[in-house]
């Protein structure tokens, strides 16, 4: 059975952008894919199918991830967040509990800041001793 010829093909994020491209000519140009090979390893690889067993996120018992790939991980995510300034947010890690210290401008960042912490794998959970900036001659709200 052969594929239609404008069935998107996934493309590995570290070539080219990634993403999906169309025809046969994107699905031949990487790693041997061809349109005649359906259900093969590297279709497997590259492309999700609904008839396999979803296996993402069990790996080996005794596997967890190291708190300098967590704190890593939590930085980046912190700073290529273009809705925050984490610019005052002090981060570590220990067995894989983020602390969270400095301040923020509002409650929505320090929120903020505590989801995109906690959607790194390997995160069991935040501490968030984020404070809000005090703006000198703008009194406390309350709300």
């Amino acid at each position: 059975m052969r594929p239609r010829e404008d069935a998107p093909y996934r493309v590995p994020p570290s070539r080219e952008g990634g993403g999906y491209h169309h025809g046969p000519y994107a699905a031949r140009r990487y790693h041997g894919f061809s349109e005649h090979e359906p259900g093969g390893f590297t279709d497997r690889v590259l492309q999700r199918r609904p008839d396999l067993p979803d296996y993402s996120g069990r790996g080996p018992p005794n596997y967890t991830r190291s708190d300098g790939r967590i704190e890593e991980d939590v930085a980046e995510r912190l700073t290529t967040n273009d809705a925050l300034d984490a610019s005052d947010v002090d981060l570590s890690v220990e067995n894989g509990i983020v602390v969270l210290d400095g301040s923020v401008a509002d409650r929505e960042d320090k929120r903020l800041a505590e989801d995109l912490a906690e959607s790194v794998r390997g995160v069991r959970g935040v501490q968030n001793n984020l404070r809000l900036q005090r703006t000198a001659g703008v009194p406390w709200r309350s709300g």
